[in-house]
């Protein structure tokens, strides 16, 4: 579904054969929608329109019966990478966005990374990684090199993860915790921005001056103000299986440029 908050009514995309859809990317230069079909284990993707979908990734791996069940995703719309997270192998893959495979970006014992966000803009992605007992969120260069926990410390789970570069800052919804914290993109200056009737959090973005999460348990979509915590508001209820949102901006190809010849 397309949601506009100053017009009405909201879009729904003719996308046909979904299944369950797990996590949502989207690529302002193409224009093109991603997304992560768990009973399909299957990245797929389609126009921003609804039309031509295709799958860019089937999940094969060691034989016919056995599926990677990809978990999140992010786009490096510079370098035209996938980077996505699996619940069976429990490493980072990158696929380009033409459906080649690049590789294992990275992997480590014990690990369990779940939620990803790149940040190519400054050369790191972020993750959540779920070990058991110790819940960390991690950065690492996009390489996989430079790897650094930022928290190992007063999380439950934290499933969703969202940057805001414009202000620096990166966002995390808890959902055992049931709230919403911020940092730094170094991990500095953590704060709670939300923890009143939060039930089940499930997804955030940022948008303009405001981050938007979901509540799957409530079946709504909400936004605060990013920076004064304020202005709680509803803006949308009573959808049911909400699983990730996503906002999406108009791609500034001076800024495109600038990052796409690094």
């Amino acid at each position: 579904m397309v949601m506009d908050e100053h017009q009405s009514p909201d879009i729904i995309l003719p996308i046909h054969s979904l299944r369950n859809v797990r996590a949502i990317d989207y690529d302002p230069l193409d224009k093109q929608l991603y997304w992560i079909d768990s009973k399909q284990n299957a990245i797929r993707r389609a126009q921003e329109n609804g039309n031509m979908s295709m799958t860019v990734v089937w999940s094969q791996v060691g034989g016919p019966n056995l599926g990677l069940q990809p978990f999140d995703l992010s786009i490096d719309i510079y370098s035209r990478f996938i980077y996505w997270t699996s619940e069976v192998t429990n490493v980072i893959n990158v696929t380009r966005t033409d459906g080649s495979r690049v590789g294992v970006v990275l992997r480590g014992e014990h690990d369990r990374p779940r939620a990803i966000v790149v940040n190519p803009e400054r050369g790191y992605m972020y993750f959540t990684n779920l070990q058991e007992r110790s819940p960390k969120i991690e950065r690492a260069a996009l390489d996989g090199t430079e790897r650094e926990v930022l928290f190992f410390s007063g999380l439950g789970k934290p499933v969703a993860l969202a940057i805001d570069n414009e202000v620096g800052k990166l966002f995390w919804v808890d959902s055992d915790l049931r709230r919403i914290e911020s940092s730094d993109l170094s991990g500095a200056n953590r704060i709670v921005i939300e923890d009143s009737n939060i039930l089940q959090p499930v997804g955030l973005t940022v948008f303009g001056n405001h981050l938007y999460w979901i509540d799957r348990q409530q079946q709504m979509i909400e936004r605060i103000d990013k920076t004064t915590r304020e202005g709680r508001t509803k803006i949308q209820a009573r959808i049911a299986s909400l699983s990730d949102i996503h906002a999406v901006y108009d791609l500034d190809m001076s800024e495109y440029s600038k990052y796409s010849d690094l």
